[in-house]
């Protein structure tokens, strides 16, 4: 067991940025975490910017490229009762700072600007955060730079204490429609202070370098012209936009999946004919009916970010299906459907990441729906995968809020559960690579993982992990081969899920081009709907 961990905050106060309060709700789940104080700049939020127009000017822009996780939110019930230092400039000095420290606190969690000087000058131990070589704002957010608006597509992420110890991840910032999301970035780095806990007992007192800043300042030209930019964007954004995003289809891939560990695998797909313009068939899942014909299950889109639906479809031989049939809808995004044979019945794990719940589900016998079973977790995932190893039934998803970066994992003795959470969840941050692509398959007595690689959204990729260590206490997992699609075929230019049945495996593909169109951000956040199966 850890030792008690005593944290004091630097914030704005109870009312924080949603990606803060995200931040400090993973760090009280932590065994032996408890939070001791709270340090507090008093400076009214309608104080003037100290930088003057350019800090202004980013302000803005961040307003426009930084939604979900800058929304204000109370956290009046978790921190209202902590004691309170008051800070009377916009920056702690040393000597307010050791007023801190005298409520006993370990370390000092900034979620505002610390000047170096002073952090240097103090021997209490304080982690920042560092996004893309710079400090965080004073309010709480990046400050804006160019690479925010502009390829490569991620950006690095890290936390450091006063020692120069650090935690660090890779976040995809672009969209699949070439659009800035950096709402996945910022909730994603509320991990780290989450992985930071987990190693500062072996390495505290350690000192690191700092690595130098890589990122320079934007000119006050550069920022207007962005801004102009962004402002006329927003402003239409209400008009379809045509974008790069393409056409996602289901194709039968002749062997098993085993065979995509081989670096010469064929790319002989067999692709169903085109779904109808504006529409995509994606993330398909098989089994055999009673009558023994191939059924798949897959995520039926009218639009990238638009309404889902789980269908099914039966191909044919010569490339045709008949019509596809709903089994379950709803207004928001759904997980895939993963599909689970369980004695005679087919059972499908499906995710509500807007209401915040797993649901097992099981095919009717008339295979025309899908009867609600049960829940499975209180808690939504991102394309639940679930796998028998080694006498117990694992449901790994990654984090609703950083679907590429963060991984999950709980455990059950049966299928249908009840399922406890993995000790060390999240198990794995680290930017991309974590979402499940697919099932889960063993090769010469190893456990294969399928995940996506979201590095280019418009090229996604399949990574086949290598499972090393997967028990309630431990989990470790090494990247194998990287499947980029099937070249040369006509869905070739990207691939998101993997599906085993025997000798063949279901597949998905991407084809460039212009049919849809870029989602706004009020229409990527759903709102919470009632608890209801018959959506």
């Amino acid at each position: 067991m850890k030792s008690e961990l005593r944290i004091g905050i630097y914030c704005k106060g109870t009312t924080l940025p949603h990606w803060q309060a995200q931040c400090l709700r993973h760090l009280a789940e932590q065994q032996g975490v408890r939070f001791s104080v709270l340090a507090v700049p008093d400076v009214h939020d309608g104080a003037a910017p100290a930088g003057g127009m350019r800090e202004a000017l980013g302000a803005r822009l961040n307003e426009l490229i930084i939604h979900r996780a800058a929304e204000a939110e109370d956290l009046s019930t978790m921190l209202g009762n902590l004691p309170m230092v008051w800070l009377k400039g916009s920056q702690p000095t040393v000597k307010e700072l050791q007023a801190v420290q005298a409520h006993g606190v370990d370390v000092l969690l900034a979620l505002l600007p610390v000047p170096e000087d002073t952090a240097a000058s103090t021997d209490l131990p304080i982690w920042s955060f560092d996004v893309q070589g710079q400090p965080l704002s004073s309010s709480g957010l990046p400050v804006f730079a160019r690479w925010m608006m502009e390829p490569p597509p991620s950006s690095a992420a890290l936390i450091c204490s006063v020692t120069g110890q650090r935690v660090s991840a890779t976040f995809t910032t672009r969209t699949n429609t070439d659009g800035v999301d950096m709402d996945a970035m910022l909730l994603g780095s509320a991990w780290l202070p989450v992985e930071m806990r987990r190693t500062w007992d072996a390495t505290k007192g350690k000192r690191e370098s700092r690595p130098e800043s890589q990122t320079k300042a934007s000119s006050i030209i550069s920022l207007l012209f962005l801004w102009l930019g962004s402002e006329v964007r927003t402003a239409t954004s209400g008009k379809p936009r045509p974008v790069h995003a393409g056409e996602w289809n289901i194709g039968i891939f002749p062997n098993p999946i085993q065979s995509l560990l081989d670096e010469d695998h064929n790319t002989n797909v067999r692709w169903l004919t085109s779904p109808s313009p504006g529409t995509h068939r994606l993330e398909p899942f098989g089994y055999q009916a009673a009558d023994g014909q191939l059924n798949v299950l897959y995520r039926k889109m009218d639009r990238l970010g638009g309404t889902d639906t789980i269908a099914r479809l039966r191909p044919k031989n010569d490339g045709n299906l008949k019509r596809s049939r709903t089994m379950l809808s709803a207004q928001a995004a759904l997980s895939y459907p993963f599909v689970l044979q369980h004695g005679s019945d087919i059972h499908a794990i499906v995710s509500y990441p807007h209401q915040q719940r797993t649901e097992l589900f099981r095919v009717t016998e008339t295979n025309d729906g899908l009867d609600h079973v049960k829940t499975l977790l209180d808690v939504a995932l991102i394309n639940p995968t679930c796998v028998e190893h080694e006498g117990r039934w694992w449901i790994l998803g990654s984090d609703v809020d950083a679907p590429d970066g963060v991984l999950r994992a709980y455990h059950a003795h049966a299928f249908d559960g009840p399922y406890t959470a993995h000790v060390n969840n999240p198990v794995r941050i680290s930017g991309t690579g974590c979402r499940p692509a697919g099932t889960m398959f063993r090769h010469d007595g190893v456990l294969w993982r399928p995940s996506l690689d979201n590095t280019d959204p418009r090229a996604p990729a399949v990574i086949l992990n290598r499972i090393v260590e997967l028990s309630p206490t431990s989990f470790h997992e090494e990247p194998g081969r990287t499947l980029t699609g099937f070249a040369g075929s006509v869905y070739g230019n990207g691939v998101s899920t993997i599906c085993a049945m025997g000798d063949i495996t279901i597949v998905d593909g991407l084809r460039h081009g212009p049919e849809a169109r870029e989602i706004g951000p009020s229409e990527r956040s759903p709102n919470r709907r009632s608890k209801a199966y018959e959506e």
